[in-house]
C-alpha cells in the first residue's frame, strides 16, 4: 500500500488521541521519545513497549467475553446460555440499566462508559447551545444565565443516559478490550504485544475517524 503523510489537521486529532490513550492506560511520551518516531507503525511499536510484561499468545478478547460473561451470571442478569450475539437492550431492561451496569462495573474492576443519552438529547444540546451563543450578541446576560442552566440540564441527561453504545454482548467484549486491554485479560501482567498492538491501532483509527490499514501506513514527515 502507497504510504501517505498526515495533513496537520490529522495530527492535531493523533495528539488528541494519544492524550487520551496515556490517560486510559496510564503512560507518558516525552517530547524526545516523540520526536524520534516517524509514522503510526512505530507508534503503536513504541506504545507496546512501554508495557514490559511477560508475552502471551493468547486471545484477549475471547478472555473478555468470558470474564463478562461470567460477572452476567454471578449478578443472574440473563440466562447462562449467554451468547457474544445477544443484544444488550434485551439482556439489561432499560428500568434498572444505570444500576445494573454500576454492579457489573464494580465487579469487573472499572468502568465500561457504555451508557449514554438518547440522540434526540444530543441534537437539542448542540441547537441550544447554539443559540445561546447567538442571543450573546444580543443579551450577553441572559446567554450567560441560559448557557449555565442548560450546561446544568444536559450534565444531568449525559450522566443519566440509558442508551446502549454497543449493540451486543460481543461489541461490549471488544470494548473492554479496547479501552481496558490489561484488566480484560485473565493475568493483568501479560500481554499479546502482536494483538495489542492491532487493539492500539483500533484506538486512533476510531478516534481520528481513519481507515485502519490507511492509518498504519502513515507518517508524519
Amino acid at each position: 500500500m502507497k504510504n501517505n503523510t498526515l495533513d496537520r489537521y490529522e495530527i492535531e486529532d493523533l495528539e488528541f488521541a494519544l492524550s487520551d490513550f496515556e490517560k486510559q492506560y496510564g503512560i507518558h511520551f516525552n517530547q524526545n521519545e516523540l520526536n524520534s518516531i516517524e509514522s503510526i507503525e512505530q507508534l503503536t511499536e513504541a506504545i507496546s513497549n512501554k508495557f514490559d510484561y511477560e508475552n502471551s499468545s493468547d486471545c484477549t478478547s475471547q478472555q473478555a467475553f468470558y470474564k463478562l460473561r461470567n460477572v452476567l451470571n454471578k449478578l443472574n442478569i440473563g440466562n447462562q446460555n449467554i451468547k457474544p450475539d445477544l443484544k444488550l437492550r434485551e439482556l439489561i431492561p432499560r428500568k434498572n440499566r444505570i444500576q445494573t451496569v454500576k454492579e457489573i462495573e464494580t465487579e469487573l474492576g472499572f468502568k465500561l462508559d457504555v451508557l449514554r443519552a438518547k440522540n434526540i438529547v444530543l441534537y437539542l444540546s448542540i441547537f441550544l447551545s447554539l443559540s445561546t451563543i447567538i442571543l450573546a450578541f444580543y443579551n450577553f446576560f441572559y446567554a450567560l444565565i441560559l448557557g449555565i442552566s442548560l450546561y446544568c440540564v444536559f450534565e444531568f441527561l449525559f450522566k443519566n443516559g440509558k442508551e446502549f453504545k454497543t449493540f451486543t454482548v460481543g461489541e461490549l467484549a471488544n470494548k473492554m478490550v479496547l479501552e481496558n486491554y490489561f484488566k480484560a485479560r485473565k493475568s493483568s501482567n501479560t500481554i499479546n504485544k502482536i494483538e495489542f498492538k492491532k487493539v492500539v491501532l483500533e484506538w486512533f483509527s476510531d478516534r481520528m475517524d481513519m481507515d485502519k490499514e490507511e492509518l498504519n501506513s502513515a507518517k508524519f514527515i
